[in-house]
């Protein structure tokens, strides 16, 4: 029986523009064979585009917040979890859907098959709109494996996917990162699966996700050296702790000094980029990234010129 109070799962689904998506979104959620769920949508749109799509439905499990003021992403999918009533949060961005009827009984049972866990995932089926093609991502049995081991290996790539490929209980009380948006998930996921290493996972394809969307986050932060910089650096600093594999963090942060020709920590003031919180490393790996970039063979005994032009 469908409690309409305290349904199983809340379906978050954090809006801006797009009216179309957002239709094709809930059209997909009204053909679910798994009955027990509410929709919150919470709005940034400046119109009344995304609320006149929803009067056309007039459905009861649609509870529709306007934000007062323009929330951001990703606040505005923090927004969206503070108001879900549901056991579980299954967030949905607007310009995904589920694949099928099935998709989010697939999602219920990856929780409810692993009482242990917080978290699951599924696999995406991705439409690319310029090639017409499409592709399923899923995480594979190393990376798995490896996630098991130690959440942290994310830091060097998102396997998992977008928030709209995840489950996790209402108990889970972390927040996303609002000073992040390219790595945001990221983020969540680390903070999520060092609390709780279980996680529920099926390599099934249960939803959608479309390149098309002008709106998208990746447009905008996608080889982005100032956005793609601060946010790894941020991420580097808020989530590195003793103990942890440096050589995950430190590997990904040289990637991307010598993907941007970072020679100097100048450079990185100049973007704004803050640096103080593990500085010596840092610095460290500037230093190694430009001599690769120049491609100078990198040795241990470069650490004493490391020491020398920088001290500790």
């Amino acid at each position: 029986m469908v409690n309409c109070m305290f349904p199983k799962v809340s379906i978050c689904i954090p809006t801006y523009n797009e009216p179309k998506y957002l239709k094709k979104l809930l059209e997909s959620v009204f053909v679910q064979n798994y009955l027990d769920y509410e929709v919150v949508i919470t709005d940034d749109t400046q119109d009344d585009r995304i609320n006149n799509v929803i009067n056309q439905y007039g459905d009861s499990k649609l509870r529709y917040f306007k934000n007062e003021k323009r929330l951001g992403s990703p606040e505005n999918w923090n927004e969206a979890v503070r108001h879900a009533k549901g056991e579980y949060i299954k967030i949905m961005h607007h310009d995904t859907w589920f694949l099928d009827e099935n998709s989010l009984r697939e999602y219920i049972n990856m929780l409810e098959n692993n009482p242990n866990c917080d978290f699951a995932f599924s696999g995406t089926l991705c439409e690319f709109s310029s090639t017409n093609e499409t592709k399923v991502h899923a995480a594979d049995e190393i990376q798995r494996s490896l996630l098991s081991e130690n959440p942290d290996i994310l830091f060097a790539g998102n396997f998992i996917g977008s928030p709209s490929a995840t489950i996790y209980r209402s108990t889970v009380k972390e927040q996303f990162d609002i000073n992040l948006r390219w790595v945001v998930d990221i983020d969540f996921y680390i903070r999520v699966l060092r609390i709780n290493k279980e996680y529920g996972f099926t390599p099934k394809p249960t939803l959608v996700e479309t390149d098309s969307n002008r709106n998208r986050i990746t447009n905008e932060c996608i080889n982005s050296k100032k956005i793609e910089l601060y946010e790894y650096i941020y991420l580097y600093n808020k989530l590195y702790r003793k103990g942890n594999k440096k050589a995950v963090y430190g590997s990904v942060i040289k990637q991307k000094f010598m993907k941007y020709g970072i020679k100097s920590i100048r450079e990185l003031k100049d973007l704004e980029i803050t640096v103080s919180k593990q500085a010596y490393y840092i610095k460290w790996l500037v230093l190694i990234s430009s001599l690769c970039t120049l491609k100078v063979t990198v040795t241990r005994n470069l650490k004493r010129a490391y020491l020398s032009i920088f001290g500790r």
